[in-house]
């Protein structure tokens, strides 16, 4: 069991690592070649076309994977779920599209919402809910690698300037919609054709509406501050905020894999009623990702400055006012996702999850709303860190309520000693070297020595107590 944990883990590793990689480099080319107004353009799109996608998901990325990895032993109740979960997504996602395509002609961009509608027609064909659930993440990446250097291929060869916006359109939308696609390819190996009734597949509809009401809630956090902006805000607003949150993602992704992975885990461990076993493991990962997580946080206050200019460009220098006041979302959004994925989403909790996640998103739109007249892109900066700050406090209450859960409240408080000490160092170390990629790489490994150095001094470091485990034992 903790071994397979571990490879699904590795795999969902090494494909974070590629998702971090590519916008390495396709970041600044894409940043480049459409400028602050035609990125803020394409992400003002994609944030509304999110809310469709929404839609036609209906909650299937989490409920999807609970019910499957329920029943993922036997084939026969695994054939008859996953058709009864498909016909039920089928409905919702066609019905999304269509609406969408109406929606895009009452527009002032008809062609590239047209475009992005793609996005929002691959839901009909997204059975990545299916391979989470049976646990077969190999499948996954390796699919998502395949179509991410392709995807990653095309654009560095063909986005050149502002008029390649729609073909960048193209190429995401596409790149979503065949990457959906090929998992039916090898789906016949794992269940058979079983006819379902239509009383059957709408028996989903409640307790999928429980996600739903939760991922909408989700969805409108992450992305209302873009939409809105781009409605109050000019496009070029839009393509600096959204960097600085696309750089956000990008930092966390990494850590929040483990929260993907641990989901059909601590569903199994739900059904054999061992919450003690559901509590230990979330105590473990919940630590470990804070060690993660704070690093990064001041990591990205410390190399924002200068990483910038040459990253993204001159075009896009007001962004170092914006990324550092950014960067406690790295650590907020984790949080409180590992508590949902982890504990609430197993144990069918999910009253607190939407309770939790609503609030987040009201206090994000209305902090937003309110404050983008009276001081611009800080106000949809404070409205996303305050969302996630709520709900992270509010799961956290739960948590420590219900459940035997303890905080390691002196190991937490060191890993922010070890930050603070990181972006100080990193400071007075780097501050009048030239902006350029040595700089960013020196600053990096500064930060890196100096975090895993305070923390193993200070006892916290759980890498150096594995290599020093090992080193004992032999």
């Amino acid at each position: 069991m903790q071994r397979k944990i571990i490879i699904n883990f590795m795999y969902q590793v090494s494909y974070q690592i590629l998702i971090i990689f590519l916008p390495v480099v396709t970041i600044p080319i894409v940043s480049d070649a459409l400028g602050p107004k035609g990125l803020g353009t394409y992400n003002y799109i994609t944030s509304i076309a999110a809310y469709f996608i929404l839609v036609g998901r209906l909650g299937m990325a989490n409920y999807g994977v609970r019910e499957i990895s329920i029943v993922q032993r036997d084939r026969k109740k695994l054939s008859e779920k996953f058709w009864e979960l498909q016909f039920f997504n089928s409905f919702f996602s066609l019905g999304s599209l269509l609406v969408f395509v109406v929606f895009a002609f009452f527009t002032d961009y008809t062609v590239l919402f047209l475009v992005s509608g793609l996005t929002v027609f691959s839901c009909f064909f997204d059975i990545t809910w299916f391979f989470s659930g049976i646990e077969n993440f190999k499948k996954i990446t390796i699919r998502n690698f395949i179509v991410k250097i392709i995807s990653f291929i095309l654009i560095l060869f063909l986005i050149n300037d502002s008029d390649d916006l729609l073909l960048y359109f193209l190429i995401t939308s596409l790149s979503m919609l065949i990457s959906q696609m090929s998992l039916w390819i090898s789906l016949k190996k794992y269940i058979d054709w079983r006819p379902v009734s239509i009383k059957a597949c709408l028996s989903h509809l409640k307790p999928s509406l429980e996600f739903f009401t939760a991922k909408m809630a989700d969805t409108v956090l992450k992305n209302s501050t873009t939409t809105i902006l781009g409605l109050m805000a000019t496009m070029g607003v839009v393509g600096y905020y959204s960097n600085s949150v696309t750089l956000m993602t990008v930092s966390g992704n990494i850590v929040n894999v483990m929260n993907t992975v641990m989901i059909p885990r601590m569903s199994a461990l739900f059904s054999e009623d061992d919450e003690r076993g559901m509590i230990n493991l979330l105590e473990k990962s919940l630590h470990l990702q804070l060690f993660f997580t704070i690093a990064i946080m001041f990591g990205v206050i410390a190399i924002s400055n200068q990483m910038i200019d040459w990253f993204f460009g001159s075009e896009f220098a007001n962004m170092k006012y914006i990324l550092p006041w950014m960067a406690p979302v790295i650590v907020f959004q984790s949080f409180q996702m590992a508590v949902a994925t982890q504990y609430l989403i197993p144990k069918k909790e999910m009253k607190e999850y939407n309770i939790s996640v609503f609030i987040g998103a009201v206090i994000t739109s209305v902090l937003t709303v309110s404050l983008i007249p009276l001081i611009g892109v800080y106000g949809a900066v404070i409205g996303i860190n305050g969302g996630y700050i709520v709900m992270s406090a509010l799961r956290f209450k739960g948590l420590l309520k219900e459940t035997t859960f303890k905080f390691d409240y002196i190991k937490i408080s060191k890993y922010i000693i070890a930050g603070l000490s990181m972006w100080l160092v990193i400071y007075f170390t780097t501050n009048g070297l030239t902006a350029n990629v040595i700089t960013t790489l020196s600053q990096i490994l500064i930060g890196v020595t100096v975090y895993f150095g305070v923390t193993a001094i200070l006892n916290v470091n759980p890498i150096y107590d594995v290599i020093k485990k090992k080193i004992v034992k032999n």
